[in-house]
């Protein structure tokens, strides 16, 4: 039972650090590069990461959705400031991260996929990008063909923006 209310004190402050930080992105210009907001995010990773170790002692279970969750908002947060670097970076941790997960599947690594070609069109690679785009698409076409009903509902709706995102760009 306490485990519990560690993972609801730790969703909460996870659920408030994401709304903080989404709300200060938005004061600063698309090209901004904000280093205390660079560093908050970083500080709060750890801190994620240091509470999953210790939680790791108690449960195994979804110990690192948080970590998993951070990294993705964080991406998108550093993105949107136009910090590329960090977001990059955001994304490659977030990749080892997934890929040594038992949990694993394809369609998390492609929603990674789909925000590195989000980062590549923000530094004005369009090209590459909308390439990407392709690439998932197919990629996303095979899950539809052999999915499960829950997976196809979510591998539906990122077929959806990756198709978007590429007719626009």
């Amino acid at each position: 039972e306490q485990i519990g209310h560690q993972g609801v004190a730790i969703q909460s402050m996870f659920e408030r650090w994401i709304k903080e930080t989404s709300e200060q992105s938005k004061t600063f210009t698309k090209n901004a590069i904000n280093s205390q907001t660079e560093f908050k995010l970083a500080i709060r990773e750890t801190t994620i990461r240091v509470l999953n170790i210790a939680q790791s002692r108690n449960s195994s279970s979804g110990r690192e959705k948080f970590l998993v969750d951070y990294l993705q908002s964080s991406s998108v947060i550093a993105r949107e400031m136009g910090s590329f670097d960090f977001a990059e970076g955001c994304l490659q941790r977030l990749e080892k991260l997934v890929s040594g997960s038992n949990e694993m599947n394809l369609l998390s690594l492609l929603r990674i996929r789909l925000e590195e070609t989000k980062l590549m069109e923000c530094r004005g690679h369009y090209k590459v990008a909308v390439h990407g785009t392709k690439l998932i698409a197919a990629e996303i076409e095979n899950i539809l063909c052999g999915a499960n009903v829950e997976s196809q509902h979510d591998a539906h709706e990122m077929k959806a923006e990756n198709l978007l995102l590429c007719g626009i760009w």
